[in-house]
């Protein structure tokens, strides 16, 4: 109940017809605490998410920025999870929540991924029974008629008399039971088999009702399917292979037969080929590993799993990032998730999640779990925590900002740096009056003979661009990273020598500025690694 009512009155705040409140404003965690603002906060007070200890600025987050980011982070995620991991889902990237743990990918929770491959395949299906391939083998009849082009060298041959009595011919007949098209009906019975089986079992959060009716629906079509295919050889054929595991050699063999005869022409339905790709997809869900304590919900209908859900994709970012300057060596999912590259001749680990402890002897005096870490063997290089935070989360910010100094003075490392997706502030997230400012002052230290109306002009000119039209000379100004050294010039430092913590951007979009800022940050974070190895020698 309070938990509509919260959310329709953040976004009348936010709308340009209501009150007009700029995110950055709205997230900020001190918002409620003004006197206009009472109600609104006791009604926040109310609901679930102040019970389950969520942040003003989560719940802001959660109702205005938009879904479709979330989405492309998650997809992007995927997809390089399947990349590096040779296409299988085996082992999963384990996510941890609040909620418990979520395997990533998930084929349950991805039913939509389950929905594409079924309407996929009866797309193939339809294309494929209306142009079914068959061969055309030849049979030898021996006897007094003719019932086909006669091989007269082996009539006369195995003839007794002047004029032959007997001919020797050969018919055609057409020969459905292929190899692919055996696929065909297999694949069927897969989709029949699992959708039959997620229906019944009895899951500990109850599957939604579209996915229900999502199942209910393949499990009808595929059944009719294999009983009422319009070539019961083929069908009939199929059914030795019912079953049997997708990955059977048996299973395989058809395949690598079907692969042979389409590469020699033999078969010219494209149809044949995508079915080939189709499989190789559905093998790659692995559901047939669902179980009852698979969990049913998405990872993305949670906001704090959203933040887990950017931990991982700025950990694969960085593997892609790698792996496409050929310095990626391994790279390891399951438990101790991690990969690593060589530099100098030195193996440098880049974990995902790794726990320090008292015991090993890292942590000084708490165990403490950065959300990535760079080391050679035993040295700490750098440290990196994500914070998906949303922009002018002023609050949050600084509370990160002390949590990876503690990091640092605790895990005795001179490195660390907080990534977030909107801070530091871009060129986009400005106010053109905040533009017109900062473009003055560069014009003013770059050009001291310009008059103040020449400046005033060019730099409202250069305000009204978005960053990605920007001249390369005034993008540069607002970096995708912002360091802080110590000790600072003209200081004296009398315990930390050389630290550095740095504020990172990395915005999960896919805009030409979220794009550029990204590699700048993955360019930076390897810099900052490497740099460091150094030391370790």
């Amino acid at each position: 109940m309070y938990e509509i009512e919260v959310q329709q009155q953040i976004k009348f705040l936010n709308d340009p017809n209501g009150d007009n409140i700029k995110l950055r404003v709205l997230c900020d965690d001190f918002f409620l605490d003004q006197p206009k603002y009472e109600k609104l906060r006791d009604q926040f007070h109310k609901t679930k998410y102040h019970k389950n200890k969520w942040k003003w600025h989560q719940i802001v987050r959660l109702v205005l920025e938009p879904p479709e980011n979330g989405q492309y982070m998650y997809d992007r995620l995927l997809n390089l999870i399947l990349k590096h991991n040779r296409g299988i889902y085996n082992p999963y990237f384990i996510l941890k929540t609040e909620e418990g743990a979520h395997p990533v990918p998930n084929p349950l929770s991805d039913l939509n991924r389950i929905e594409i491959l079924y309407k996929k395949y009866f797309e193939l299906y339809v294309d494929i029974k209306n142009r079914i391939h068959f061969d055309f083998p030849k049979n030898e009849y021996i006897g007094p008629s003719i019932r086909g082009p006669i091989n007269w060298n082996k009539t006369i041959r195995n003839s007794s008399t002047i004029f032959p009595l007997r001919f020797i011919s050969s018919i055609k007949h057409k020969d459905f039971q292929t190899p692919e098209n055996i696929l065909l009906i297999l694949c069927a019975e897969w989709l029949f088999r699992e959708s039959s089986r997620l229906l019944k079992i009895n899951f500990k959060e109850p599957l939604s009702d579209y996915n229900r009716n999502l199942l209910n629906e393949i499990s009808l079509k595929t059944r009719i399917i294999l009983v009422e295919f319009p070539f019961q050889p083929i069908l009939n054929e199929s059914k030795r292979f019912w079953n049997l595991p997708y990955s059977d050699p048996r299973i395989k063999q058809l395949e690598q037969k079907s692969r042979q005869r389409i590469r020699q022409r033999l078969v010219r339905n494209s149809s044949y080929t995508k079915l080939l790709n189709w499989i190789e997809n559905f093998r790659s869900l692995n559901i047939s590993r669902v179980t009852e304590s698979t969990p049913t919900t998405h990872i993305l209908d949670s906001i704090e799993n959203m933040d887990v859900v950017y931990e991982a994709w700025i950990f694969l970012e960085f593997v892609e990032f790698l792996y496409e300057r050929e310095l990626l060596v391994n790279f390891k999912l399951g438990k101790d998730p991690n990969c690593t590259f060589e530099y100098k001749g030195l193996t440098v680990t880049f974990w995902y999640e790794k726990t320090f402890s008292l015991k090993e002897g890292h942590a000084w005096i708490l165990e403490h779990r950065p959300d990535f870490t760079a080391m050679v063997d035993d040295e700490i290089l750098a440290i990196f925590d994500a914070k998906n935070y949303s922009k002018g989360s002023s609050s949050s910010v600084t509370d990160s900002k002390n949590k990876m100094l503690a990091y640092m003075n605790n895990l005795d490392t001179s490195y660390g740096a907080l990534i977030y997706p909107n801070h530091p502030e871009n060129w986009d997230d400005f106010k053109e009056d905040e533009r017109i400012q900062k473009i003055s002052e560069h014009l003013n230290s770059k050009n001291s003979e310009a008059t103040s109306n020449e400046i005033t002009s060019e730099a409202k000119k250069l305000a009204k661009l978005s960053w990605s039209d920007l001249p390369q000379e005034y993008q540069k100004l607002y970096p995708a990273f912002v360091p802080f050294e110590h000790p600072t010039s003209g200081k004296k430092a009398r315990y930390h020598f050389d630290q550095s913590l740095c504020l990172i951007r990395m915005s999960p979009e896919q805009s030409e500025m979220a794009i550029k800022l990204k590699n700048d940050s993955m360019q930076e974070i390897f810099r900052a690694i490497i740099s460091r190895i150094p030391l370790t020698v």
